[in-house]
């Protein structure tokens, strides 16, 4: 995606010094497909959460009008689009990964109870 490049990596110390004082929580597309490859995301709004991360990063260092920003800000729509796409699938994958996430309040009845069970 055009503009994404300038979020693949975090922010060097080198390149913006005064980044960090001003970030508190830094966030880049390597750090969250780091955290997608180790499988630290079991909903889409931790995803989410941590791309929206970005876009606010960027914002709040670069300034909301920035072209870097307006990157950011198009990389998150256009995510979000995507997943909308798919969202009958997203939820049904979300309901096999946590089952308190299913309508049926049996489903997760019973998810609690084997948790209990195999002592987790």
């Amino acid at each position: 995606m055009e503009g994404a490049e300038f979020f693949y990596y975090p922010v060097s110390e080198k390149s913006a010094p005064n980044y960090r004082s001003i970030v508190s929580q830094p966030m880049d597309l390597q750090t969250i497909r780091a955290h997608l490859q180790s499988h630290d995301y079991t909903t889409r709004e931790e995803f989410i959460r941590d791309l929206k991360l970005v876009r606010d990063n960027s914002a709040l260092f670069n300034g909301a009008s920035s072209h870097l920003t307006e990157s950011a800000n198009s990389m998150f729509e256009q995510c979000l689009k995507m997943m909308m796409v798919k969202e009958e699938k997203l939820m049904r994958l979300e309901k096999a990964i946590n089952p308190l996430l299913d309508e049926d309040d049996f489903v997760g009845f019973v998810y609690i109870l084997e948790q209990v069970m195999t002592f987790r």
